[in-house]
């Protein structure tokens, strides 16, 4: 993996790297199936998202369910502020539905864009391309 010279991984021109984390299987493959043009890496928690970050963490988009079981979307990206700050600002939220007062005030200052469920493959391709457009080189 080649590193820009802050330490950063480099991103790569073509396809997007796009990590998905999401506790619903079907959700995941249905995510992955609709950016089939991309180059995609599903995980069904937040803590093998980690884990494989830990190992590579040269992804251009990555798409984070909100509300999942054990470690939730906010803490997932709570670690990646610690662990993976680069990857920060190439977060974007899924969610079914934002219920609770902690995390409706979480999405409101994390500065992460958020797609509802159901969302259309052009509402990710848009995402997807605001994320690229504007992280940091």
């Amino acid at each position: 993996m080649n590193k820009t010279q802050d330490g950063q991984p480099e991103r790569r021109s073509g396809p997007a790297q796009i990590l998905i984390i999401d506790d619903d299987k079907m959700v995941a493959r249905s995510l992955a199936r609709m950016l089939k043009e991309h180059q995609t890496t599903v995980v069904y928690d937040g803590m093998a998202a980690l884990a494989l970050l830990a190992k590579d963490s040269a992804f251009d988009v990555v798409f984070c369910d909100l509300m999942m079981p054990g470690l939730s979307g906010a803490k997932v990206f709570e670690r990646m502020q610690a662990e993976f700050p680069h990857l920060c600002e190439r977060v974007v939220f899924v969610t079914g539905g934002v219920f609770s007062e902690s995390i409706q005030h979480f999405l409101s200052t994390c500065g992460a864009p958020c797609l509802n469920k159901p969302f259309s493959k052009a509402a990710l391709l848009q995402a997807i391309d605001n994320v690229r457009s504007s992280a940091k080189e």
